[in-house]
């Protein structure tokens, strides 16, 4: 008796000669060797899956019964962010997110989901939008850095043009004794 992940996977597709199963449990064509029934394969729990395909803003809904459920790489359920509500990002990847940048991840979050909102041609190619927000945090936070320079720069260089560095004195006595000890004129 053969067991069920032993039978063919395509069953009545396949030649007798190839199928596991035994004589008792096969209905065949005796001209082509094609099994047309096989007990074991019938046996087996059928799923009913439904996939969704996305192109070009045209999506394919395709609902079919199988045997095998298709290989899947699953997510944490994500949940839709910001003012449109289409920035995804995972439960998990979020309270990174708030413990990393707690003053300015939300904001991001935002601009993100505008950014999404205006130019979705050029935001589809984003396929991880925590990382996205990682690195618009992080390229806003180096120009912060850069212009808080800029400014300090500035401020030396104001400090140290335009203004006399001693104090001024008035003391005229002072003065005329300074001029005659002057000997560069």
């Amino acid at each position: 008796m053969p067991k069920i992940e032993d039978l063919c996977k395509s069953c009545k597709k396949v030649s007798f000669d190839t199928c596991k199963a035994g004589f008792d449990q096969v209905e065949f064509d005796i001209c082509s060797k094609k099994i047309v029934k096989c007990k074991c394969f019938e046996e087996r729990e059928k799923f009913h899956i439904k996939i969704t395909y996305e192109f070009e803003d045209k999506i394919a809904v395709v609902e079919k019964d199988v045997y095998d459920l298709p290989e899947v790489k699953w997510k944490d359920k994500q949940q839709g962010l910001g003012e449109f509500g289409n920035v995804f990002i995972s439960d998990s990847d979020l309270k990174k997110l708030q413990d990393k940048y707690p003053d300015t991840y939300s904001d991001a979050i935002e601009a993100l989901s505008r950014y999404i909102e205006i130019e979705p041609k050029k935001a589809k190619r984003y396929k991880n939008h925590y990382a996205v927000v990682c690195q618009w945090i992080t390229r806003e936070n180096k120009k912060q850095k850069q212009r808080e320079q800029e400014l300090s720069e500035r401020e030396k260089r104001r400090a140290n043009t335009g203004r006399l560095r001693s104090t001024a004195t008035y003391d005229l006595e002072r003065i005329k004794a300074d001029a005659m000890n002057n000997t560069d004129i």
